[in-house]
């Protein structure tokens, strides 16, 4: 089947929808469907324009461009930390702080999590794709930007944040590839553990490097040990250092290594065979899945608690985490 053929780029304001529905002439071209605060969905019908002559319009960066289709495409729109695309079924969700080496804080991370809990409930969503902007990394982590700052009581609430997006990734019911682009680090490469299927290119380098920041590892060695077994975890728990790709291949980490180009393309084919088998099968067999690994998920999020707030009243991990930062150009806030 031919790919579909951009049609329109649309902007879709709820004001201007209801001007449009209201006053405009002919058939409003969109159905907007609030979903969440600040999260809207998109069915694009037909729009038609001159042949030769795209329609555009440029807004603010905290709205998404969205590409209309012939065969009718369904977008979330956010913040542009988080942007998604939907096709076929297969939702791709890109992290998109490339000045950040797509590094995470608080409320992306929360943004994520809104986002797979939205498409763990839309019976149009069959598979999911998970990928990073730009080429130097699918994401650094934790932004220290943010973690420079944390307070001993700040531990707790923290790490309930983290395990929130865990249980979000791991808990879905339909397939989750990552299309890994670059560096996966620390958080990050906890979190591409949890993906089903993980696909990267010849220059990726994953690894648990939070020690060398001064931030205890506890959640990380969970699922580490899992999918690498426990000498291999407490190695690159204790050294920090990063595999590259022919290593992370070897050991399982990723299950395919694609040039880079390919890598997005290859995660979405993946992921559009694993969304094409029997979907009663499919929700079944991983819901067992979680259910074998949340009690280990349990305990590693209350051992973490504990062990970040005595890290954190120690000083250490904020002391290392300036010195990081200070090697690098200095705390910076967005």
């Amino acid at each position: 089947m031919a790919a579909p053929r951009p049609i329109a780029i649309l902007f879709v304001i709820a004001r201007l929808m209801a001007r449009s529905d209201a006053g405009g002439k002919g058939q409003n071209p969109c159905r907007l469907k609030w979903v969440a605060r600040e999260t809207v969905k998109v069915s694009v019908a037909g729009v038609s324009r001159r042949p030769g002559i795209p329609f555009s319009v440029a807004l603010p960066v905290s709205f998404l461009i969205c590409f209309g289709e012939e065969n009718g495409t369904s977008l979330y729109m956010l913040d542009d930390t988080i942007l998604t695309t939907q096709s076929d079924g297969c939702l791709v969700i890109t992290l998109n702080r490339p000045d950040r080496m797509n590094a995470w804080d608080m409320a992306m991370r929360a943004k994520l999590v809104e986002v797979l809990e939205t498409a763990s409930t839309d019976a149009e969503i069959n598979s999911i794709v998970l990928t990073g902007s730009g080429s130097r990394a699918f994401c650094a982590g934790q932004d220290l930007n943010e973690a420079a700052d944390f307070g001993e009581d700040f531990a707790e609430a923290w790490i309930d944040d983290f395990a929130r997006l865990y249980r979000a990734v791991r808990s879905i019911e339909v397939p989750v590839v990552s299309a890994i682009n670059g560096v996966a680090a620390g958080s990050a490469f906890q979190f591409v553990l949890l993906t089903d299927i993980r696909i990267g290119h010849p220059g990726v380098r994953m690894g648990q490097p939070e020690i060398n920041s001064g931030i205890v590892s506890i959640t990380g060695p969970w699922i580490m040990r899992e999918v690498l077994g426990l000498s291999r975890t407490v190695e690159l728990t204790l050294t920090g250092r990063l595999m590259d790709a022919d290593e992370a291949l070897r050991l399982g980490v990723l299950h395919e290594v694609v040039g880079e180009r390919d890598v997005l393309e290859r995660a979405t084919a993946v992921a559009r065979e694993l969304g094409a088998k029997p979907q009663t099968a499919m929700r079944l067999i991983k819901r067992r899945f979680f259910e074998v690994l949340e009690p280990g998920l349990e305990d590693a999020v209350a051992a973490a608690k504990k062990y970040h707030r005595a890290s954190f009243a120690s000083g250490e991990m904020h002391a290392s985490t300036r010195a990081f930062l200070d090697a690098r150009g200095g705390h910076k806030r967005d």
